[in-house]
């Protein structure tokens, strides 16, 4: 019998969040260390300490100097200038916004070649915003070890001075960063630079920032965007990787981790085109587990949090001042919802998810081993019929044009479609649009392949053979296969290069393409991999998150490759951690039944510390607080009074941000009418009443808005 539809909704299964936006993390990395610790970091005789070049032009050069250039000649380091943002330093240049833009910047390059060294994976993985004025940069940075992105502030980034750097409240940084990684302003990204109206208002202030101009395109902020995009994966690749595995027996979550290694490893082989999805063992290993596994933990499906903000345009009249609707911190929906009951697809973005996990430089080692060793291991011979269209396209340069539909139906069979140029009767390049290979029913098919250029003579020949790459590496089918050769022929009595015979000629022949099964050395690590005691593989194939250094490092040594010093795991001799203080236990416990506590209680958590960004008005004595908070009453009344207007009549985010209030364990719904926000109101409305003020909660018809009210804060004592 169908239930109604109040019991059905009830009954419906509820919907995880990959990374909890409420969910309560420690500042302090559970383990290891932020790969900017790792960038940083030198050690000095017994004492570790950080290496932070002064101008901030410097420590981007330094950065730089890990990345590998793009083939376009530009930086694998993007920047972007934000004169009035959304952060916390939003406010810091006031009123210099176009002459101290804050600058945002993304490492998106891969590593550089760096001989005995394995390189840092610093793409997608490291973020830095910057303000001048207040001599400060907050840092993003992934955690290898922990499998999360860390929070960091230096302060003190001045010239003369010593920088110092902390991890920073990570709540406080959460609250806008919903996803615990980077955030980025979704297209047209109005507020950057790429606005030829804001970029013509800071040349108009400076020709250079940070050695770096001031105009340039959308490709940048693109290149971040897409940046952040990626990074919002992490957290749900690792979750895919530690928990779609989970199997009672050790051995089988060993077995279904060591099947997406597989996978993993054939996908980056592939350029992303593919791996072994059809094979029995990644069904039987990984697809059942995580069919298992997502009825079992996420049965209404996972959801993914959103790292895009809205695009904002910005101007004179609006200048610092956030609506709602632009304000990180109000609560973002899901970017989308991965459905438990489809556990193939689970397992697919899995693999793809975690092929970001290695770098380029990775998988280019790893097939140089392979093609080293590849004669050693099985042939496997592919052919079809073709058609050839011969023509001129310059005086020497001639163009063969080929199509090989594999019209017959015996195995193994190609098909193959594409072309390659003659140029002084040698190869002179050309592409294959598509190769298919057939073989025991299973079809494999690769794109976007380079033919390489050749100094043998083809000319007045019957055969040709072609040498094929892709993404600058050996072409390779989704089970790992390299692609040795592919051999055309045709007729004795066809001259198909000859320069006398007319330009214009068409004719038939064969085409057979060879591959080497070399993937079966990775297969053959693997599996010795999966036999060995997890504490014997450094937990790699563990429940612990997937490390790039773990992996990598046990491969390569199965495989007999060189060994390379790794980052970023070990984090021996780092020094002590060093947190952003917060004093808010403390004062919350001697201030216990004031008028002061439902302050402490809810806001003490971004609004008291050392830093005065976010206004820290709950810093200091009693008194020194009470002082603070009457400074701030006017603003305080506006967030306050926004709790009482519906979401979409709201001018300000209100304060506390809603997801502070869950970490105080309570919800938006119980929160307008507690005792507690009332008693903030009356707090603040008797301070207003006796100034003689009117409520501030109506904003809209001040000539300045919201930031035309006294600030939170007095200007600071300067003495």
């Amino acid at each position: 019998m169908a239930a109604d539809a109040g019991t059905a909704a009830s009954a419906a299964p509820a919907k995880l969040w990959t990374v909890d936006p409420a969910g309560f993390e420690p500042n302090l990395p559970p383990a290891g260390r932020s790969l900017f610790d790792f960038l940083t970091l030198r050690k000095y005789g017994e004492t570790a300490e950080y290496d932070i070049p002064y101008p901030f032009a410097a420590l981007l050069r330094k950065i730089e100097r890990q990345l590998k250039t793009e083939d376009s000649g530009a930086s694998g380091l993007k920047r972007v200038l934000i004169p009035l943002g959304r952060s916390l330093q939003r406010a810091a240049a006031q009123p210099d916004f176009f002459k101290y833009p804050r600058v945002v910047v993304a490492a998106v390059g891969e590593s550089v070649d760096d001989p005995g060294h394995a390189g840092l994976l610093l793409k997608d993985r490291l973020y830095l915003g910057f303000q001048e004025r207040s001599n400060t940069i907050e840092v993003i940075s992934y955690n290898e070890a922990a499998g999360r992105f860390e929070f960091q502030v230096v302060n003190n980034y001045a010239a003369g001075e010593k920088p110092q750097v902390s991890y920073a409240n990570r709540a406080m940084c959460t609250a806008c960063h919903q996803n615990s990684a980077p955030i980025f302003a979704r297209q047209l990204w109005d507020e950057t630079n790429a606005n030829p109206d804001i970029a013509s208002r800071l040349v108009a202030e400076r020709r250079d920032f940070y050695g770096y101009p001031p105009q340039h395109g959308v490709d940048i902020p693109y290149a971040i965007d897409n940046a952040t995009d990626r990074a919002n994966l992490f957290a749900a690749s690792q979750l895919l990787w530690r928990e779609g595995c989970a199997a009672p027996e050790s051995n089988a979550a060993t077995r279904c981790r060591a099947e997406l290694l597989r996978a993993v490893v054939q996908f980056r082989l592939s350029a992303g085109q593919g791996f072994a999805d059809h094979s029995p063992a990644f069904r039987d290993r990984v697809v059942a587990a995580f069919d298992r596994n997502a009825r079992n933990k996420w049965p209404g499906g996972l959801m993914l949090a959103n790292p895009d903000i809205s695009n904002r345009s910005v101007n004179a009249s609006n200048g610092a001042n956030v609506a709602a609707l632009f304000d990180p911190l109000t609560p973002r929906s899901a970017l989308e919802t991965w459905p438990a009951n489809e556990p193939a697809t689970l397992a697919r973005r899995a693999v793809a998810g975690l092929a970001e996990f290695l770098s380029e430089q990775d998988v280019r080692r790893l097939d140089t081993q392979l093609v080293r060793v590849a004669p050693h291991y099985r042939r496997s011979t592919y052919s079809a019929a073709c058609e050839f269209r011969r023509k001129a396209v310059h005086t020497r340069r001639q163009r063969l044009d080929f199509d090989c539909p594999s019209v017959e139906q015996s195995e193994p069979r190609a098909s193959i479609r594409g072309r390659v140029y003659i140029e002084a009767g040698k190869i002179n390049g050309g592409s294959v649009d598509q190769l298919t290979l057939v073989d025991d029913k299973v079809k494999r098919v690769m794109t976007d392949l380079l033919v390489q250029s050749s100094n043998d003579p083809v000319l007045n020949r019957p055969t040709i053979v072609l040498r094929v790459a892709r993404a600058g590496r050996s072409a390779r089918t989704a089970d790992g296969s390299s692609l040795d050769n592919i051999r055309f022929t045709w007729p004795p009595t066809v001259s198909a290069m000859a320069a006398r015979q007319p330009y214009d000629q068409s004719f038939t022949g064969r085409v057979t393409v060879t591959t080497f099964n070399d993937f079966e050395a990775v297969n053959q690590a693997l599996d010795d991999l999966a036999n060995e005691p997890v504490e014997a593989t450094t937990g790699m194939l563990s429940g612990r998150p997937f490390r790039r250094a773990s992996v990598m490092s046990a491969l390569y040594a199965r495989l007999g490759m060189q060994q390379l010093t790794w980052c970023c795991e070990n984090d021996s001799g780092m020094g002590p951690l060093e947190v952003a203080v917060n004093r808010q236990a403390a004062n919350t416990n001697s201030e216990r039944g004031s008028v002061l506590t439902p302050f402490y209680r809810y806001c003490a958590t971004c609004h008291q510390s050392a830093d005065r960004l976010p206004p820290n008005f709950l810093e200091g004595t009693p008194a020194q607080v009470a002082a603070n908070i009457q400074h701030c009453a006017p603003r305080l009344e506006v967030r306050l009074a926004m709790w009482s207007a519906s979401p979409d009549q709201r001018i300000k985010t209100p304060m506390p941000p809603i997801y502070a209030l869950y970490r105080a364990h309570t919800t938006p719904e119980s929160w307008r009418d507690s005792s507690d926000l009332a008693a903030l109101r009356t707090y603040v409305q008797n301070i207003l009443q006796k100034e003689s003020r009117g409520l501030a909660n109506d904003v809209s018809t001040l000539p300045g808005g919201y930031e035309s009210l006294r600030p939170c804060l007095p200007p600071p004592n300067k003495d």
